[in-house]
């Protein structure tokens, strides 16, 4: 799934991705402790956005050396 700059909540997340919302609530958990997503919460629904400024820099490290193209293909089993 390619990563979208529109919001969406959690439970279209887990819908578009066919897995259940307490899953996608739990990994989301893990991306928003690392920083990469941003999560704002309007009522009962959580509407997540990705943190774009930092997904760039750990894709791009100081060296310049774009880590994009191998972190693809060590994800390949997803």
């Amino acid at each position: 799934m390619a990563v979208s700059k529109s919001p969406h909540t959690v439970g279209a997340l887990a819908k578009v991705l066919g897995v259940a919302q307490s899953t996608a609530s739990f990994h989301l958990a893990q991306l928003l402790r690392a920083g990469l997503i941003n999560v704002l919460e309007e009522g009962t629904e959580h509407i997540v956005t990705g943190n774009f400024t930092e997904i760039r820099i750990r894709l791009v490290p100081k060296n310049g050396e774009n880590r994009a193209k191998s972190i693809e293909t060590s994800s390949s089993g997803y």
